[in-house]
């Protein structure tokens, strides 16, 4: 079994508020906790969370119980960069509500983000044994074991994430980058292209689906499988090595032509680093410049 690339997290992003809320000061603070509660949501979906950990604060010391409060706080804190202070209020809330999913999972989350991958991963099993239902749990616990090269676990982390959000197309592109580290490509294929047919831009998916076509010597496919990810995310991490791989292969087995070399030529050059000189450099090489000018001819006169 080969050893599993990394995968790229996906990125989920935080609403946002416009503007139109009040400036805030201690004053202005309810002596009521659900109110502070609902006032501190209100900052962090504005992203303006320094007011809403104070709004939490507020809550919280009204009603020390209040874990709803705890739960909120945490995201406070993780936005504003304190992760030891989120992962002590995350001790607390487990403390508070030890069958409560959403607090085990808080937890994990900030061991995780620490570096702690066993803790995380306990964090994660306890919140779906408390909550079976709860996705991102399973979906957290399946992309530690794919970054531990615990394959077969992370397919069946994603096929729960799955039963429970058919659509999850992040889930799908896990899933198929735990099948291509077990050599399992047909399921792989599967997997990607399902997530594609629920997000077409998926650059991942697309990079992936390349990186299989290029291991089956399927060339051009993989070529446009690569460009396409690059029209959506020209930073994805090996998507330009990949694209460089591609590239010399159809160089060594002559089915480059001029429209190619003049794409790949122009992603590089608006490329900083070493990889980028070394695609630059392929192209200067006489043979290539011979092979791909007889391409041109034999397309220009296919009777020759």
């Amino acid at each position: 079994m080969s050893k599993a690339k990394k995968p790229q997290k996906p990125k989920f992003s935080t609403p946002f508020l416009p503007g139109g809320l009040p400036a805030l000061s201690p004053a202005a603070l309810p002596n009521d906790a659900q109110a502070c509660y609902a006032l501190g949501d209100q900052w962090l979906q504005a992203n303006r969370a320094g007011d809403a950990l104070r709004a939490y604060d507020r809550a919280i010391a009204l009603r020390p119980d209040y874990v709803d409060a705890y739960l909120s706080r945490c995201n406070a804190l993780l936005r504003l960069q304190r992760p030891a202070d989120a992962l002590a209020n995350c001790e607390r809330t487990v403390a508070l509500a030890p069958t409560l999913g959403a607090a085990h999972f808080n937890l994990g989350v900030v061991l995780e983000g620490l570096g702690r991958t066993e803790e995380a991963l306990q964090s994660y099993r306890q919140a779906v044994q408390c909550e079976p239902g709860m996705a991102p749990a399973h979906f957290h616990l399946g992309y530690l074991y794919l970054c531990m090269n615990k394959c077969t676990d992370a397919v069946a982390c994603m096929n729960q994430v799955l039963a429970l959000e058919p659509q999850n197309a992040e889930a799908l592109v896990q899933r198929g980058q735990a099948y291509m580290a077990l050599k399992q490509d047909e399921q792989a294929f599967s997997s990607f292209n399902q997530a594609l047919r629920i997000k077409p831009q998926l650059a991942e998916a697309r990079c992936q689906v390349g990186t299989l076509l290029k291991k089956y010597k399927r060339y051009e496919e993989a070529l446009q499988q690569l460009q396409a990810a690059w029209a959506v995310n020209p930073q994805l991490p090996g998507l330009l090595s990949e694209m460089m791989i591609v590239m010399t292969s159809m160089c060594a087995w002559g089915s480059i032509d001029d429209g190619m070399a003049r794409v790949v030529q122009d992603i590089a050059r608006h490329q900083p680093g070493a990889k980028a000189h070394n695609v630059l450099a392929l192209f200067d090489d006489p043979a290539l410049q011979l092979q791909i000018a007889r391409n041109a001819m034999a397309a220009s006169h296919p009777t020759l």
